[in-house]
């Protein structure tokens, strides 16, 4: 350095140095704020497709990323996590090289401390006896605190990437096909149904089959009810694809109340009781002439008592020209709403005492009537019978057949009138009875009694109206637009991941601004490019005392990690623009490997230090300037 003057560089001012030296922490706070905002406003709650994107969709009620895929949205926050990454690796870098200059001016370093400094951001773990009494209370563990703010967020990554959840669902595009659906009216069928009792037991036994729609779901109480519609043909339209404009049949229940005692019933009793005596009861025979409840043995039978007979639809008199002759007026669209009484027979040759059941378990709390050696519950009934119009309605078949089932939950019906309504409900009692033999539905019973009547109630009537549907399809067709099926994703964050990763990642920026802090009481620049400063660092007074060859070697070896090295800053000018170079010393009174500290006036230091000493070349002596 003889003979050298150093000319200052004003690079360390003004707002463009301050974002030089501390621009990376910066960015790494600004990329945390904006993944965790995106996160949380662009992605938490959205659908998107698995597939390619593009495909127009109707679904303004659900937040849908039409033209991101899920892939694609993946990939973008792997992208924003290595970045993010990068930022703070790079931080971390030059944090670890800041700490070693700002550790060897301020408190002095051996080799070793100051390798694990700059490989591992590790701060030494004592502090010299040199340093300041201010300073040593403060300063390294302000140091190991920005460490252990800083470190965690190199390991956050995975916390973040398992913060979202891909939850299975389904999008829907828009077809430009439609779909006929054949709706019920005065056809040959109508006609058949009432001449004939033979038509109506076909109409019964097709309903039996039709009951098998039902789900053991649609039995238990805690579920919401379902109505469901039989579709006999649906070409071309895949499994999961949702039809619009479908009527379907709904059978509300208001209110089903056991009967705990005889005068509960909200019918008169003597009523009640024909439908389990008298097996030529008219008010409920459909199909035969007779009672089917009267005439069975069946354990878990029900009857839905009725308080007048079906009954034929009066004939057209005088049909206008071009109109057939002799068939019958079509009923009028109705919603029926009723009380009436429902009947369990919960015993065959058994008495009611000890009420208890095999099939259906205790019964204790309920009225109970014994007919025939056989025990009867009763249920209060308020119900609504009637259809709605679904606009949503989801396709499901078993991809062996043509036709398929739509379904409506409760909460969303409006029920409206239909003509079919009140003959459904005539057909009630005889497809209950079959039902229960055939055990078309699987429907569970035990302790489980009210879900039982509900759900078999229910599913008599849908099955009893889909049954007529098919039964009197006329040349009426309903035209109804359908959705398809688009596999999708639904994106559901876990809100204590992110914030885990957010505030570990804010913790990051703090020790940045601890680190400026300490910074501040530096008289040397701040590293911005590690290498130009490792470059043209002054070691030349370590070099010069060095008797052992250490100034070449390739490692250090034990003896040469215990060396002590200081960092003091030279006046290299004078005025505005002096500038005070930083120089390498080492704090020891030779190169024999004694390495006992000495007070900051007895350090050998570089020719422009006052009071520092001057090795005498080839005498190792020195001389006090």
């Amino acid at each position: 350095m003889d003979g050298h003057r150093c000319q200052y560089r004003r690079d360390d001012h003004g707002w463009s140095a301050l974002m030089a030296d501390w621009g990376l922490p910066v960015l790494h706070l600004l990329g945390t704020l904006v993944i965790t905002l995106n996160l949380v406003f662009l992605v938490d709650g959205r659908i998107f497709p698995v597939g390619a994107g593009g495909f127009s969709t109707t679904e303004s009620h659900r937040k849908v990323f039409s033209l991101l895929t899920q892939p694609a949205m993946t990939s973008i926050l792997s992208l924003a996590l290595v970045l993010h990454r990068l930022a703070g690796g790079s931080w971390l870098t030059l944090a670890g090289w800041r700490m070693a200059f700002t550790v060897l001016e301020v408190n002095g370093a051996s080799l070793s401390e100051l390798g694990r400094m700059i490989q591992y951001r590790c701060p030494p773990f004592w502090t010299h006896k040199t340093i300041a009494a201010d300073r040593g209370t403060i300063f390294l563990p302000t140091l190991w605190i920005i460490t252990l703010l800083a470190t965690p967020s190199l390991f956050t990554s995975p916390l973040l990437t398992g913060a979202v959840n891909w939850i299975p669902t389904e999008l829907y595009e828009k077809s430009d096909n439609v779909v006929d659906i054949p709706e019920p009216g005065p056809s040959r069928g109508w006609n058949e149904h009432n001449d004939w009792d033979n038509n109506r037991v076909y109409e019964v036994y097709s309903a039996i089959g039709l009951a098998s729609m039902a789900t053991s779901m649609d039995f238990y109480l805690n579920e919401t009810a379902t109505y469901k519609r039989a579709l006999p043909w649906l070409p071309s339209i895949p499994s999961g694809s949702t039809l619009a404009n479908v009527t379907i049949p709904v059978f509300r229940i208001n209110q089903l109340q056991p009967v705990r005692e005889k005068h509960e019933l909200s019918l008169d009793f003597n009523t009640v009781q024909s439908v389990i005596d008298d097996s030529r009861n008219p008010n409920q025979n459909f199909s035969k002439s007779g009672n089917l409840f009267g005439d069975g043995t069946d354990v878990g039978r029900i009857a839905i008592v009725h308080t007048k007979p079906w009954r034929a639809s009066a004939r057209i008199e005088n049909p206008p020209p071009g109109v057939q002759e002799n068939i019958y007026k079509y009923p009028a669209p109705t919603v029926v709403d009723e009380k009436t009484v429902v009947i369990i027979g919960m015993t065959y040759l058994d008495p009611c005492s000890p009420n208890d059941s095999a099939t259906f378990g205790s019964f204790l709390d309920f009225f109970t009537f014994e007919y025939d050696q056989s025990c009867y519950v009763f249920f209060n009934l308020d119900y609504t019978a009637g259809v709605t119009t679904c606009e949503d309605c989801k396709v499901q078949s078993n991809g062996i057949t043509s036709g398929g089932m739509v379904q409506v939950n409760e909460t969303t019906v409006d029920i409206q009138p239909h003509p079919l309504v009140e003959t459904a409900l005539a057909m009630v009692p005889d497809v209950l009875f079959y039902t229960q033999i055939a055990n078309s539905s699987f429907a569970p019973t035990f302790n489980n009694i009210e879900g039982y009547a509900r759900g078999t109630l229910s599913t008599a009537y849908q099955a009893s109206w889909n049954s007529l549907a098919r039964r009197f399809a006329s040349d009426s067709v309903a035209q109804t637009t359908y959705h398809r099926p688009v596999p999708a994703l639904l994106a559901h964050l876990s809100k204590e991941r992110v914030t885990a990763w957010c505030a570990l990642n804010i913790l990051f920026a703090i020790s940045a601004v601890l680190l400026y802090v300490v910074r501040r009481r530096c008289e040397s620049k701040a590293i911005v490019s590690p290498w130009l400063s490792a470059i043209f660092l002054d070691t030349s007074a370590v070099i010069s005392n060095d008797t052992t060859g250490f100034c070449n070697a390739r490692k250090a070896d034990e003896q040469d990690e215990k060396m002590r090295l200081r960092l003091r800053c030279r006046d290299d000018g004078a005025g505005t623009d002096a500038y005070k170079h930083p120089v390498l010393v080492e704090e020891a009174m030779s190169r024999k490997r004694d390495y006992s500290p000495l007070a900051d006036h007895e350090l050998m230091e570089w020719r422009g230090f006052p009071g520092g000493r001057v090795e005498n070349k080839g005498t190792n002596t020195y001389t006090e300037e």
